[in-house]
């Protein structure tokens, strides 16, 4: 029966998740009588919590940077603060979500992203019901068609 055991070792600022095979229930060693170790993942617990993150902000940038080993989108701690490139009417404030993390980079906003915003429309058709707000986002309010 073959068994995979899993290693923690943390030392004053680093962890490092091994992994070792062991046949039956005796593990093989080498001939100088070490078992073989091969580490799966270095995470960085530089505040020595014992949780693998670093306490980092985790940016969009291709690297793991809490050291949680999770990378930008795949990580739920991506700090989301890039605004969306329109910033006119309905969709000032508006901020690019995660999934537009891709490869280390910001991809622009879309319609996508856009149609999340409350009264937002890709084209604004308020003419019988004027709400005051420029929901296509141009710089216009209540423009008719």
């Amino acid at each position: 029966m073959n068994r995979q055991i899993i290693l923690k070792i943390v030392t004053s600022s680093l962890m490092v998740i091994c992994m070792m095979n062991a046949i039956g229930s005796h593990a093989q060693s080498n001939q100088s009588g070490v078992f073989p170790i091969a580490p799966l993942l270095l995470l960085d617990d530089s505040d020595n919590d014992g949780s693998g993150s670093n306490g980092n902000p985790e940016l969009c940038d291709g690297i793991d940077n809490n050291g949680n080993g999770l990378i930008d989108s795949e990580d739920p701690d991506l700090v989301l603060d890039q605004l969306c490139e329109n910033q006119t009417g309905v969709c000032e404030g508006s901020i690019k979500p995660a999934t537009l993390c891709i490869s280390g980079r910001w991809l622009p906003c879309t319609d996508v992203e856009y149609l999340l915003i409350p009264d937002y429309q890709i084209v604004e058709i308020t003419p019988f019901n004027p709400d005051g707000l420029d929901n296509d986002c141009d710089g216009e309010f209540d423009e008719e068609i």
